[in-house]
Parts: C-alpha cells; sequence; structure tokens
C-alpha cells in the first residue's frame, strides 16, 4: 500500500476517533443539577467552618424534588426564621384581611363640657399604635375625636385593661444583657412606640461633654441619665449603649462619640407597656386642651374590671390588615409583633392570651397541615430564645404547605426581597439574585439563617433552608455562603448545559 494513502488511512482513524471521543465527552458531561449540587458542597465543606454545623435542604415548590440536602432533618436553633410558623399560623387562623382593634370607654356622662368618669382603655394587641407619617402620634387623633364628642375635661382616671395577654412580659430564656436593647421589647396587649423609646444622639461642640440627646416621645415615664461624652475624631463610634435597672424606667446612656459627627439615631426598652402607654396618652390629651383630674392605672391594680356592656363606647382604632403587619414582622424582623401575635392567637383560638396557648394553636396549625409537632421546639415566639430548636427539613415543609396554599401571595409579599428591602436588602446586590429571593433571615449570637423561595433562571421556584450553628468565624463569612447559594440558585437552568455554575 503506498504510503501517502497509508497516512490518509491512519489519519482518518484518527479524526474518527476524535469525534467519538468529543461525542463521548458531550453525552457523559454531569448533569446541570449534578453540577450545581456538586458546586453548592463546595462552599458547605468550607474550612472555615469546620467546627461548625450546616443544615441544608433545597427541593424544587413544584415537583418535591430534592435538590439537595445536608443534616437537613437535624434540629437547628433557628433565631428569626422561628417567626416562619408564627406567620404562617397566623394567616391560616386569621387571614389576611383581620384587624385588631382597640377600644376607649366610659363609665360616666358629659355633662357642661365635662365627662364626670373614667376612660377605659380596652387593649386589642394592636402593635402598629405611635407615630403616625406626618410624625404626629395617633393619640393626637384620639383627643380630636374625643373633644369633638363635647368634653374638654375628665374629672376620672386612665384605666387600662390589658386582660387579654397574661403579665408575662419577656420570653422564656432571654437574657439579662440585651433586655434594655429594641429587639427584647416587653410583650404586652398594649403596645405603643413598639414599646421602645427613641434616642436621636448628636455630639457636643466640645470634647468632654456630655452628647445632645434627644427622646421620642418626650415623657415623664423615662427617666434618662446621659453618660456619653464627646471625644477627639477617631477615638469614639457612632453609637450608644442602653443599660435599664431592672423593673424600672431609669436608663443610663453611655457611650464614646466622634466630635463633629453627624446625628443617628437608636432605640431602647421601657419596663411596664401599659402604664407606658396610658402615660404618653394622658400628656397627650392633656398637650390637646383635655384636662384630667384623675392618674392613670392598670385595672388589676385599682380592681376594676367592668364589663363592656356596662359601658359606653367612645372610639374604637382598628389596626391595618394583617398582611400589613405579617410585613413588617418578617421584613424586618419585628420581635414584638411575632411574640404579641403568638398571644394573640391563644387569646382568640386558644384558652387564654398566653405563649403556652398560643403555641398549641401553632402546633395544632402545623399538624393540621401534616407536620408533626413533635418535631420541633418552640420556646419563643421570636426566636430571641436559645432554647428553640427547628430542622432544615421542617421549615421547607411550611414554606411548600404555604406554596400551595390559598394565602401564599400574603405570605410571599410578607418575606424581605434580595437587594430590594427587608434583612436583606443590602444582600446580594448586582447579582441574578437581586429581586429573584424572597427570604426570612435569622441572627443571633453563632447562629445564621436563611431560609425562603428562589426563581431560576427558568422560572422554577425553588424552595430552600441554609442554617449554620456555632460558627466562631466571621459574620461575614456565613452570610457570604449564604448569598453565593442562592446566585446558583437563581441563575440555575435545567435546561442550558453551557451555563456555568
Amino acid at each position: 500500500m503506498p504510503k501517502i494513502i497509508r497516512s490518509i488511512i491512519i489519519l482518518s482513524i484518527v479524526m474518527v476517533l476524535l469525534s467519538a471521543c468529543s461525542y463521548l465527552n458531550l453525552k457523559y458531561q454531569p448533569a446541570p443539577i449534578d453540577r450545581l449540587t456538586k458546586e453548592i458542597d463546595q462552599y458547605f465543606e468550607s474550612n472555615e467552618f469546620a467546627h461548625s454545623n450546616w443544615g441544608v435542604l433545597i427541593q424544587s415548590a413544584k415537583t418535591g424534588e430534592i435538590i439537595y440536602s445536608r443534616n437537613s432533618q437535624k434540629l437547628f436553633m433557628p433565631a428569626s426564621n422561628e417567626k416562619i410558623p408564627v406567620c404562617s399560623a397566623s394567616l391560616i387562623n386569621f387571614g389576611p384581611d383581620f384587624k385588631f382593634s382597640s377600644e376607649i370607654y366610659t363609665d360616666g356622662k358629659i355633662e357642661n363640657n365635662t365627662l364626670k368618669g373614667n376612660l377605659i382603655i380596652f387593649a386589642g394587641g394592636d402593635p402598629t399604635i405611635g407615630y403616625q407619617e406626618d410624625g404626629k402620634l395617633l393619640f393626637d387623633k384620639w383627643a380630636e375625636e374625643l373633644k369633638s364628642k363635647g368634653f374638654t375635661k375628665i374629672e376620672g382616671n386612665i384605666i387600662g385593661n390589658d386582660n387579654i395577654f397574661d403579665d408575662e412580659f419577656l420570653g422564656r430564656g432571654w437574657s439579662w444583657d440585651y433586655l434594655s436593647d429594641w429587639y427584647a421589647a416587653e410583650i404586652s396587649p398594649f403596645i405603643f412606640y413598639e414599646n421602645t423609646f427613641k434616642v436621636r444622639c448628636s455630639p457636643a461642640d466640645e470634647i468632654g461633654k456630655p452628647c445632645n440627646l434627644e427622646i421620642k416621645p418626650n415623657t415623664n415615664f423615662i427617666s434618662i441619665i446621659n453618660k456619653t461624652k464627646t471625644v477627639e475624631k477617631g477615638q469614639g463610634r457612632r453609637n450608644i449603649s442602653f443599660n435599664r435597672a431592672p423593673n424600672t424606667n431609669i436608663i443610663e446612656i453611655s457611650g464614646d462619640v466622634d466630635i463633629g459627627s453627624r446625628p443617628f439615631s437608636d432605640y431602647g426598652t421601657i419596663h411596664n407597656p401599659t402604664l407606658y402607654f396610658l402615660t404618653v396618652l394622658k400628656e397627650t390629651f392633656e398637650k390637646n386642651g383635655i384636662i384630667i383630674t384623675g392618674n392613670v392605672f392598670d385595672n388589676d391594680d385599682i380592681d376594676s374590671n367592668p364589663a363592656k356592656k356596662n359601658l359606653t363606647l367612645l372610639l374604637k382604632q382598628e389596626s391595618p390588615e394583617l398582611k400589613e403587619i405579617l410585613r413588617t414582622l418578617m421584613k424586618k424582623s419585628q420581635n414584638l409583633y411575632s411574640e404579641a401575635l403568638v398571644k394573640l392567637l391563644g387569646y382568640y383560638y386558644g384558652k387564654e392570651g398566653s405563649f403556652s396557648e398560643g403555641r398549641k394553636v401553632i402546633q395544632d396549625t402545623l399538624t393540621s397541615c401534616g407536620l408533626d409537632p413533635n418535631n420541633y421546639v418552640m420556646a419563643d415566639g421570636s426566636g430571641v430564645c436559645r432554647y428553640d430548636f427547628i430542622s432544615p427539613d421542617y421549615i421547607v415543609k411550611i414554606f411548600k404547605y404555604m406554596y400551595h396554599h390559598k394565602y401564599f401571595k400574603e405570605f410571599y409579599d410578607s418575606l424581605p426581597i434580595a437587594g430590594v428591602d427587608g434583612t436583606i436588602k443590602y444582600r446580594m446586590r448586582g447579582t441574578s439574585a437581586e429581586g429573584n429571593i424572597r427570604a426570612k433571615t435569622g441572627t443571633i449570637e453563632n447562629v445564621r439563617a436563611l431560609s425562603g423561595y428562589a426563581t431560576t433562571k427558568d422560572g422554577e421556584t425553588i424552595i430552600f433552608s441554609m442554617i449554620v450553628n456555632n460558627y466562631i468565624t466571621k459574620v461575614e463569612s456565613a452570610e457570604y455562603i449564604q448569598d453565593r447559594v442562592c446566585e446558583l440558585l437563581t441563575s440555575f437552568s435545567r435546561n442550558n448545559l453551557s451555563v456555568k455554575y
């Protein structure tokens, strides 16, 4: 055989073999889902978290296909992911349009522009009472409404009836060292300004002088001890700390603030929300020209518990619809809202407005949804407590149930949106996850959780829950992994083999 022919034959065979190899390589390259899970694995196996515990479950909302699982049935401290069962149970039981109401009654009569009798306020658990969009107190509006009924003087007391809740102000297992901070506000059916006060702090004009503190609301209910100090530039920070003496409203505010720095604000808590509400109400009425000869009392302190049928209704204030309240609860991760809703569930659907009765209602609700109540531990309603335990599997089941529920839109709308609002407003910006992740965060010491819905490149809805416990590295490292996995999910396509993850 001529040499040239032999060379052509060999070259042809080589070409065929190369084509076959190329074909086989294309045919047997990993499927998109396999490549996705491998990439996800690399994040959760990071050496930085070698001493930590990750719990993860990622599942298709429509088909139920498990895309990724790691310790998904083990129990983890959820932090504010504890609000997920509270939110879902509240929607299922109350419905999205439900409103809570506060009512003002009197046991007296109006004579010559004077109400001769007491004002009796029945708390309804409305968590939204405070300042309106125009910066005025809602109580200003109440004062005008009462004056329109023909009196500018009250010869009597202002009495608060808070009997729809028990008298447990704090959640189980809450630590003494953060009770002065806004996220540990005391729990009550009387909720004014989220049971906090606001401090606007600005440095003094001279080094060594106390900072200027503006308190809102301006009330005699609290006493401020100003231990702040204006310091040289670079020697201080733009924050302050609160120390409220136990069971008092004497609040010590401290912190070193750089001279010339911009004003900033922070919030502290108060003790006894019922008397706080009533005191500011009385002060506001008096500023609006209503003279009050009496004082403020919790009805339990004066053994006063008249039935509504024996009283005259003067004013009724309804809360926004529940779906609006849940947006604040979930997007802001508002602990007080969640704790109040647990007790409201107990009051409306259990035996009393207590945490234990509200928890039973939530457990019964989840049981009716097909979830085993023995697979999680609910110690408080907000996730502040470190005795709460839940699994990623359980959280995903709640999200899956709500995905098929008639109130799914309201549930979905309550969740923070990556790069847009809520507790993930500044996360995942400029990535495929921005606007495509709706998820609830969870944050306490050594705990980071993120659970919710992802929309893939194909438009598929994916449910996920990622919780890490017992990490000792930087917070940003945990959030970085969660954010990168969210980006993988939102850029994922089942159909495009060329997509890189």
